[in-house]
């Protein structure tokens, strides 16, 4: 269910398994794809660290572009220890190609000229991970994917399941606007990085 308020539009996914097809791997993914036309500036920026073992776990503000396209597509959240299997040959590779990095709050931005979207998700509940996902070329050469990836592990046959998303578009001020933004909308404090 989509509804749009002010300058944001939220979904609200609702998902109910009819049949158990996960089984072999015991997940269920869901992918949702944003294409966004040739921005200046590719990247997304994210309040994150390194994974643990992979370098510096100091939080900090990420601005990662992948070198191409299905390359450290996606991040996971801060704690997880989960990378999903998938089947020799899965061809979506912003699903299945991990990066160096995971978040600590769940949202992100990107820029284009003087404008910049957010995406903001609700925390899930037990058994359920949103990764961000990004391409370089996802929507063609300069025109970047950003993405995310919700994946769940605890579910059964005719129970539903929900996540919400918040997109939002606006001029861009700073990165303390965005912070502010999240926070008013999910009711939880973040925590800044030292600069």
């Amino acid at each position: 269910m989509y509804e749009v308020q002010g300058d944001a539009v939220e979904l609200t996914y609702h998902g109910t398994p009819l049949q158990d097809v996960w089984r072999k791997h015991g997940y269920i993914g869901v992918f949702f794809a944003s294409y966004i036309q040739a921005p200046e500036d590719m990247a997304i920026q994210f309040i994150g660290r390194s994974r643990p073992g992979g370098g510096d776990l100091t939080p900090r503000w990420i601005k990662q572009l992948p070198e191409s396209h299905g390359m450290a597509a996606n991040h996971r959240p801060a704690g997880s220890t989960w990378d999903p299997t998938f089947d020799d040959g899965f061809r979506l590779t912003l699903a299945s190609a991990f990066s160096d990095y995971e978040y600590l709050h769940p949202f992100y931005f990107g820029r284009s000229g003087d404008n910049v979207l957010v995406l903001m998700f609700e925390n899930p509940d037990d058994g359920g991970e949103v990764r961000f996902a990004q391409s370089p070329s996802g929507g063609g050469p300069g025109n970047p994917a950003w993405d995310f990836v919700y994946f769940r592990r605890d579910y059964a046959v005719g129970r539903e399941f929900r996540f919400r998303v918040r997109a939002v578009y606006r001029r861009f001020t700073d990165r303390e606007d965005i912070v502010r933004l999240y926070e008013r909308w999910s009711g939880t404090d973040v925590r800044r990085p030292r600069p």
